[in-house]
């Protein structure tokens, strides 16, 4: 086994690569409009975390939230 992981919901092979490697990036959704993406990198025989980001289909715009056709990805906040 190379990579496990727990209650991923997307999946994608990236086209940059680590030692040889495609890195992967796993998706696990908060809710129907937010989603934290995790990016994973191989490393030593097997895949690590790497960089996390926060990928929102929703904004607020005078009050009310505004539905997005691309979402707003943005690096997650510390603690993730």
């Amino acid at each position: 086994m190379i990579l496990s992981g727990n209650s991923f919901q997307t999946f994608t092979v990236r086209p940059t690569r680590t030692d040889g490697f495609n890195e992967l990036a796993l998706g696990m959704h908060g809710s129907a409009f937010e989603q934290q993406i995790y990016v994973y990198r191989f490393s030593n025989g097997r895949y690590s975390r790497g960089p996390c980001f926060d990928a929102k289909w929703q904004k607020l715009l005078g009050g009310e939230l505004e539905d997005l056709k691309e979402p707003i990805i943005m690096p997650c906040k510390t603690g993730r």
